[in-house]
């Protein structure tokens, strides 16, 4: 299946109005972002196999928090042995298994009890939220989402632990 090339409005410039449709150009993005974060920044893992949904999700957190990311559920689990993650984001579908597999792999790790996991799903049918809540994932998104959507759900999930680049001048200024 051809990879899909993500489409959306920057939300960098207020004043600009063009579409982002290069992935080059998100990565970049992304990775000047990683390198200006602070290692006290949560740290969140994106569970997804297509790139194009995977480079959305790092693209609109990279001011919120640092991420990983992982395409499969034997990538995600070991992963998240080895590095402990304040949030996890994953698809309901990878190549391997399911973002379910990815709950209860981690869940009953002690590490992982009351990490936020959120589905990121194309399932959006009526019950399917319900469904997906009732097994054990603290938040659902649906696809197609925004920027702002992943961004405002990870500052919830996260609270007080999220650092803004800006929230040093923010505290001074106070």
């Amino acid at each position: 299946m051809p990879d899909r090339a993500p489409k959306f409005r920057s939300s960098d410039d207020a004043s600009s109005t063009d579409t982002l449709t290069a992935p080059t150009i998100l990565w970049n993005r992304i990775r000047a972002a990683e390198q200006q974060a602070s290692e006290a920044q949560p740290l969140v893992l994106v569970v997804e196999d297509q790139a194009s949904d995977r480079l959305l999700m790092q693209y609109a957190l990279r001011h919120e928090v640092r991420t990983d990311s992982a395409t499969t559920v034997e990538d995600a689990v070991r992963m998240a042995t080895t590095t402990r993650y304040d949030a996890i984001l994953v698809t309901d579908r990878l190549p391997d298994d399911t973002g379910m597999s990815v709950l209860k792999r981690l869940r009953f790790r002690s590490a992982y009890r009351h990490v936020p996991i959120v589905i990121v799903t194309a399932h959006a049918l009526a019950g399917d939220r319900e469904r997906f809540l009732d097994a054990g994932f603290d938040a659902y998104v649906a696809k197609p989402f925004t920027q702002n959507q992943i961004a405002t759900l990870v500052r919830d999930l996260l609270g007080d632990d999220v650092r803004r680049p800006d929230a040093e001048l923010t505290r001074k200024a106070s």
